[in-house]
């Protein structure tokens, strides 16, 4: 991970320092190489993490936050990458408080996962809508509601099985292929907290839900 993130520190630097000094053809071709090296990082980050799940030593830090205000962030980050593909982020906070015990640095990755998700299989003009509210379990729940190219019966068994990719992977407009880990993670993660994770969706063409909940503070 070391050098990947010297050599992205170094692109970074030509991409915004040199720019003068560079032709339209040695930026693009800096840009593809900056976006490549954050997979990169990205796949070694999601491969030490299930290293670490698998081996029992991933450990979190949890402390009392309010999940209303944690996917507040989250979307309020996201939204820029929404209207870049031309994507509609929907999100209208519920006027309450739900405090649960959480390692928030890792359910920002388990939001931020899902979030991007939906958007990556939503096509233009589309909608992604997240809602944060209080099942009849008394959980907090997060939904993530899209209305993209939703998911066959095939693939939901798989779904959260690590190195699976739906088989509509090839039909988004991100042409950066996942790591195949990002639902396993965040489905490992939210169990370390007393939660689960799920999906819905009525078929390709028609959509998908996914959703956690995680244990309301006393």
């Amino acid at each position: 991970r070391t050098p990947m993130t010297v050599i992205k520190s170094y692109i970074y630097m030509l991409l915004h320092k040199e720019t003068d000094n560079l032709t339209e053809v040695q930026k693009k071709y800096l840009e593809r190489t900056f976006s490549t090296t954050e997979r990169l990082i990205n796949l070694v980050n999601d491969m030490l993490n299930v290293s670490r799940i698998e081996s029992g030593k991933l450990t979190i830090e949890p402390v009392p936050a309010d999940i209303v205000k944690l996917v507040s962030e989250v979307v309020t980050e996201m939204q820029t990458r929404a209207v870049e593909m031309g994507v509609n982020l929907i999100y209208t906070a519920p006027q309450v408080s739900l405090i649960s015990n959480v390692d928030t640095n890792r359910i920002k990755e388990v939001i931020i996962n899902l979030i991007g998700n939906s958007l990556k299989f939503t096509p233009k003009d589309g909608s992604v809508t997240v809602t944060v509210s209080k099942n009849k379990e008394g959980f907090a729940l997060v939904e993530v509601k899209d209305t993209g190219r939703g998911i066959s019966s095939a693939d939901m068994t798989k779904l959260f099985i690590k190195f699976s990719m739906s088989a509509t992977n090839n039909l988004t407009k991100d042409k950066g292929q996942g790591t195949g880990l990002g639902l396993y993670l965040s489905k490992s993660l939210v169990e370390l907290h007393g939660g689960k994770i799920s999906v819905e969706s009525e078929g390709e063409g028609k959509g998908s839900t996914f959703s956690f909940t995680l244990p309301v503070a006393a």
